[in-house]
């Protein structure tokens, strides 16, 4: 069995030492606010942070303008079913106007 050197153990806590204030550092950089992309799904091309706020209620559907797209709204569909109940329907065409 290998004799482990008592330097070791000091070079580990030297290294948990001098990571922990790092990654702090790294987390509190974040705007608390910001939506982070990697958090988006799916990822957007582009991202701006605005005011205001979006509500999913139950009547709402997804619209895709192509039957190439409908893979993703489907794929969209499944994320969203667990965190909000809805099943929401997809369909292809043109959206409702606002």
């Amino acid at each position: 069995m290998p004799k482990m050197s008592r330097k070791r153990p000091l070079i580990l806590a030297l290294a948990v030492a001098l990571t922990i204030p790092a990654m702090s550092a790294v987390t509190a950089s974040a705007a608390p606010d910001a939506p982070q992309p990697s958090q988006i799904v799916p990822k957007p091309v582009s991202t701006s942070v605005g005011h205001g706020q979006f509500t999913l209620e139950r009547g709402a559907r997804i619209v895709v303008q192509s039957a190439a797209a409908l893979p993703v709204a489907q794929a969209l569909v499944g994320y969203l079913r667990p965190a909000t109940g809805y099943a929401l329907p997809v369909a292809t065409g043109q959206p409702a106007a606002s």
